[in-house]
Order: structure tokens, then C-alpha cells, then sequence
């Protein structure tokens, strides 16, 4: 059912006033008097005010995940901690104006941000040119990003109703001279509806894996859509680029930081996985139900799990989905047997087990064991009798030149 339309004043359709909950983070830090006299004199003030708003709108995105039913994320951290959604700055002259054009600082040329097209490269870069051809392969395996979710929630709108939003977050890595590798790309067109109940944005798969040797770099542009109106009426949301140095980074462990605009924040929850190697997932629907034979058409969902080593307890459990919420694919959709066009990419640490899912109750997932360089292939039958055989294969990331 699509959700409710808005009013300018952003309230429902039918006039419903605001739930008891301070949706719009304008008016909870309004009550919070943010510009009053802290008593503290003029000497630091504005660094107390940015620790106080910091705070306030950590509390504040723990309370609106807490209404929309996101106990995980509401529940696990105290919003008080600093590390709770924690702000990271964007890069000096890092909006869309400048970015491409502006070469006053460093990082412009380092992250080569003039140009903008996609990364030429797929998945399996290193697997298709090892020297060994894989026989006694010897590559170490670098540090690598891997990214599990990214919600938006805008600051000055009623976020117990919709909104529309599109734009990009890419991730520049020295793999191909840092060129994007999307992640979200929705046209003005194509945007997607945010909701209390739905605020992850739908990710793609990476087109190849993320590297963390030295260093990588996300760029944000989510706009909001103002309906009625040509684009050049539409709000930014947030608008810049961060950037991930290996040195400055802890690894294995999982971040939640978030980057602020003027109208929002993005949210990502990811990982730095210091000894990571590439997986390349491929499906091969060998049979269909007899439903899809007949013309029809058979929906999966694919997620993924890695256990770490018996003797690496102080290493976390990753949760990855594939297909499925929060996803671009929320659904692979099968209507001929043959292989999936589409490859999903994912970083796992060396030496840990990837266990893959197609979510049917009381079924064990398959386990496939990370290596530099392998393959596996191995069958799964569905409930309904259709066959698909997986394929993971895993690589080692090549370094950029």
C-alpha cells in the first residue's frame, strides 16, 4: 500500500496532526534551547553548542528508530555514547558545486573527483589475472570496506511521513584511479519513498569490491523531491564526501557514523575488514517450480552470514543481505532457467565462512570457506522443487596503479 501523501506543512493527508513523538529535529532542539545561556561565559561557546547538538540529535535519531520499530539500532547503543551514530565532517569544498571543478585542496586531485564516471571494472579482477592461475596462490589480502546499511532520516520534515528522495553515494578507491562504484543511484525520476517504517535506502551490490589500501573516499548527494516543482526547487539533504584513511581506522569492528546536512543525515552502519578478501556470488537456476514453467515467475531473497574461526572469538559475526530489504534487488525474480545476470560482491575476512540463505524456514544455509583465490559451486533445492547452484568465488583485491 503506498504510503500517505503530505500537505506543505507536512502533515498527512486528511489533516492528522504530528504523533506524540518530536518527528522533526528542528523542534526538538528547539525545546532543548540550544542558543540559550549554558553558563559556561563566551570563551568555547559554540564548541559546547556543536557538543550539545551532537548530542541532541543522536537521542533524537535513537527516539524516531525507536517509534518506527527499529529496536536493533534504538536498543543496542546508548545514544549518549559518542560512538552512536557518530558524526564525521565532510571534506572542506566537498559539495557538488566545487567538488568536481575545484582544485584548492589536495584530496580534489588525489581522489581524482573530475572525473565521474563508473568504474570500468567487475568483480573477479585478480582471480582473472593471477600469475598462478590460482594454483599456490601467494597475494595477501589488503584491508577493505564493506558497507551493510545506509538509512536517511531529514532533520526539518515530519518523519512520520513520507518523503522522496534521490541522488548518489559512490565509493572511490585507488583500484581503478578512483572512479565510482555506486552504491545508490536513483534518478529525480526514480526516487525512493522514505518512511518511519522504510528509511534504508535500497543499496546495490558494489560492482567489485571496495579497497582500503591507503585510503577510499564515499560521495553523498541525496536530495529531497519537491513535488510539483522542476528540480532546480528541490532541497539538498546532505551534499559532500568523507574520506576513510587506513591508518586513522579501526578494523573488524562494526561503525555506525552519520553525516549531517542542512536538511538531514545519512546513516551508514559498516566495517573495515583488515585482511578481507573479494566474494563473488553467481546463481545458476538449473529447474523452476512448475508455477514459473507455466509462465509465471519465482521470487528469491538471498542473504548472508560469516562465522568467524573457533579461535578468533573477539572477531564479530557479519550479517549481510543480498536480496532482499534495503536492497535495489529486493527480490531476484526468475522467469527462465540459466545464470543470473546480476553477481553480488561482499568483503569477508580471510578465514572466516560465508553462509549463504534463501530465508526458507528450516533450512540449513550453504558454507562456503574464504580463500585468496577459489571457487565452490554447490547445489540448493528449494521447498517448492526448484534448483539453483551457487558459485563463490574469491579473490584477493588488485592494487590500484
Amino acid at each position: 500500500m503506498d504510503p500517505p501523501a503530505t500537505d506543505a506543512a507536512g502533515r498527512c493527508e486528511g489533516g492528522e496532526e504530528a504523533k506524540v513523538v518530536i518527528t522533526c529535529f528542528a523542534e526538538f532542539a528547539s525545546e532543548a534551547n540550544l542558543d540559550g545561556d549554558d553558563g559556561g561565559g563566551d570563551a568555547g561557546r559554540e564548541y559546547r553548542r556543536a557538543k550539545r547538538e551532537d548530542e541532541l540529535k543522536r537521542r533524537w535519531i535513537s527516539s524516531v528508530l525507536a517509534m518506527a520499530g527499529r529496536e536493533v539500532d534504538a536498543g543496542v547503543v546508548d545514544p549518549a555514547d559518542g560512538f552512536y551514530y557518530r558524526s564525521v565532517y565532510p571534506l572542506h569544498d566537498s559539495y557538488r558545486d566545487l567538488r568536481h571543478v575545484s582544485k584548492t585542496y589536495p584530496w580534489h586531485d588525489f581522489y581524482n573527483m573530475s572525473n565521474l564516471s563508473p568504474t570500468p571494472l567487475g568483480p573477479m579482477d585478480h582471480w582473472n589475472n593471477c600469475s598462478n592461475n590460482g594454483d599456490g596462490c601467494e597475494e595477501e589480502p589488503y584491508a577493505m570496506l564493506q558497507i551493510f546499511d545506509i538509512k536517511v532520516l531529514p532533520f526539518t520534515l515530519d518523519v512520520t511521513c513520507p518523503v522522496e528522495v534521490y541522488g548518489i553515494i559512490a565509493v572511490r578507491d585507488d583500484v581503478d584511479e578512483y572512479r565510482r562504484n555506486y552504491l545508490f543511484n536513483r534518478s529525480r525520476e526514480n526516487p525512493v519513498i522514505i518512511t518511519p517504517a522504510y528509511d534504508s535506502l535500497p543499496l546495490m551490490s558494489p560492482t567489485r569490491g571496495m579497497s582500503m589500501w591507503e585510503a577510499c573516499l564515499i560521495e553523498t548527494d541525496i536530495r529531497i523531491k519537491v513535488e510539483g516543482e522542476e528540480a532546480a526547487r528541490d532541497l539538498t539533504m546532505v551534499d559532500g564526501c568523507v574520506d576513510i584513511q587506513e591508518h586513522r581506522c579501526g578494523y573488524d569492528s562494526h561503525f555506525k557514523n552519520r553525516i549531517d546536512g542542512e536538511l538531514g543525515a545519512v546513516l551508514t552502519h559498516s566495517m573495515v575488514i583488515q585482511a578481507a578478501v573479494e566474494a563473488t556470488i553467481q546463481l545458476e537456476f538449473r529447474r523452476l517450480p512448475a508455477a514459473a514453467a507455466g509462465g509465471g515467475d519465482f521470487r528469491v531473497r538471498m542473504t548472508g552470514y560469516t562465522r568467524a574461526r573457533p579461535s578468533d572469538h573477539h572477531h564479530p559475526d557479519n550479517t549481510y543481505v543480498f536480496a532482499g530489504d534495503g536492497r535495489e534487488l529486493d527480490e531476484i525474480v526468475v522467469r527462465a532457467d540459466g545464470e543470473l545476470e546480476h553477481r553480488f560482491v561482499a568483503a569477508v575476512r580471510l578465514g572466516d565462512t560465508l553462509e549463504l540463505s534463501f530465508m526458507e524456514e528450516g533450512r540449513e544455509p550453504l558454507a562456503f570457506l574464504s580463500a585468496r583465490h577459489d571457487s565452490e559451486v554447490k547445489p540448493y533445492r528449494f521447498q517448492n522443487g526448484a534448483l539453483v547452484l551457487v558459485q563463490v568465488s574469491w579473490s584477493v583485491m588488485e592494487l590500484g596503479p
